[in-house]
């Protein structure tokens, strides 16, 4: 995953699943679960789950993408044996005693203040692969700003807005719509769906299906007159631009 959007945005949603109050030093290791699945365009899965097409009229499959079903923190006790500690105390080492250089590529969103891992989970096979993952400064501030700052449309509220912290999980949404539209595939995403694997998506209820397995994008936000907080920093102005235009 080499694409800068994906490189800048991963880290927050590991930063957001392990808590942005937590300390994020060279000391403290955190590991998260991510699980990915491959999963057809949009369109050929709302034709197989309304009827209005057969898995037959897929002989050969069809093209489609990784998406992030779900990223969960887990318990470092107890999910770090000695071969994730290694590749932890590596690229710690990389990070910090080797000038900053690490051997994962980054983005320019600051110092490393600290480096996490992430079990990468393939729907459907026993495949799992654990890779380090830089905790930049930038990428912690924005985490941050955006568990404190979102607001969002939501008709259940009395003035029709409402305050919610950003999830994990929307960080992932954000995430899959960006792989969604690589459509010439540039960020070599995309992967081949054989015709068995159509058969789940044969009338299944497509609001749950955007829910569960492919997290949806949260609500365009905008000024909430009712909300109280502090009056953005121009810092803050740059990151609303970069996140939620």
């Amino acid at each position: 995953m080499s694409d800068i959007w994906c490189m800048a945005t991963l880290p927050q949603a590991f930063i957001t699943a392990v808590g942005v109050d937590k300390e994020f030093t060279r000391n403290n290791l955190y590991i998260a679960r991510c699980d990915l699945s491959i999963e057809p365009d949009l369109d050929v899965v709302s034709s197989l789950a309304r009827r209005e097409r057969l898995v037959s009229d897929f002989p050969n499959g069809v093209e489609g993408m990784l998406q992030m079903k779900l990223i969960t923190l887990l318990d470092p006790s107890v999910a770090i044996d000695s071969g994730r500690e290694k590749i932890w105390e590596d690229a710690k080492r990389d990070a910090f005693l080797r000038s900053g250089h690490f051997r994962l590529p980054t983005v320019n969103l600051g110092p490393i203040l600290a480096v996490g891992l992430v079990d990468f989970h393939m729907e459907g096979t026993d495949q799992v692969i654990t890779l380090p993952l830089p905790v930049q400064e930038k990428a912690l501030y924005m985490a941050r700003w955006g568990s404190d700052r979102f607001i969002y449309e939501d008709d259940t509220f009395p003035s029709g807005h409402g305050e919610i912290p950003l999830l994990a999980q929307q960080f992932c949404a954000m995430l899959n719509v960006h792989i969604q539209d690589d459509e010439k595939n540039q960020i070599r995403l995309r992967a081949h769906v054989p015709q068995e694997s159509l058969k789940k998506y044969v009338g299944i209820d497509m609001e749950t299906y955007m829910r569960v397995d492919r997290p949806m994008l949260p609500p365009q936000s905008r000024p909430n007159p009712n909300a109280t907080m502090a009056a953005p920093t121009t810092e803050d102005k740059v990151m609303q631009r970069m996140h939620f235009r």
